[in-house]
């Protein structure tokens, strides 16, 4: 029998409570355009998690057209988490609290459990 195993981080946390559901942000409403929106409510992947992550970086206008360079190591880290997601939203969900942690299940049942 097969075991998923994941590590739940604090970084995933983050994140996910800072999900947007509304249709349209009031970002882009501010800037009418018709976009994709991040899960974040903003047109920009990077920016939206990196502020999310690292904090606001010093002189950062989001409306300017001048994206923040985050660090190749952060975009790194950012794409790993961005992946790993779906994973954590289904953890924070199925065992209904936001704790980091390992974690794992039975490949074929949604029923998570914290280990270690």
């Amino acid at each position: 029998m097969s075991v998923i195993k994941f590590k739940l981080k604090e970084e995933h946390i983050k994140l996910i409570k800072h999900i947007v559901f509304e249709k349209e942000s009031l970002l882009s409403k501010q800037i009418k355009t018709s976009h994709d929106l991040t899960p974040w409510g903003g047109i920009d992947y990077y920016e939206d998690m990196g502020v999310i992550l690292y904090g606001k970086p010093e002189n950062f206008n989001p409306l300017d057209g001048n994206p923040f360079e985050w660090s190749r190591a952060q975009k790194d880290e950012m794409d790993t988490l961005f992946d790993e997601m779906g994973l954590a939203i289904e953890i924070v969900l199925n065992t209904q609290k936001f704790e980091p942690g390992y974690y794992k299940k039975r490949y074929h049942l949604p029923d998570w459990k914290r280990y270690k």
